[in-house]
């Protein structure tokens, strides 16, 4: 899924795929996080 993050629409994430799951609609706000030590891969 491709998000909208703080401007920026060049944030991918990996959303799982199981029957049950809830699926994100175009459009919904989300609450999104990451580790500290994976953020060293974004440019500032």
């Amino acid at each position: 899924s491709r998000l909208r993050v703080a401007g920026s629409d060049d944030f991918v994430i990996k959303s799982r795929n199981a029957q049950g799951q809830r699926r994100l609609e175009p459009g919904e706000k989300i609450k999104i996080g990451w580790a500290p030590a994976d953020a060293r891969a974004l440019q500032p």
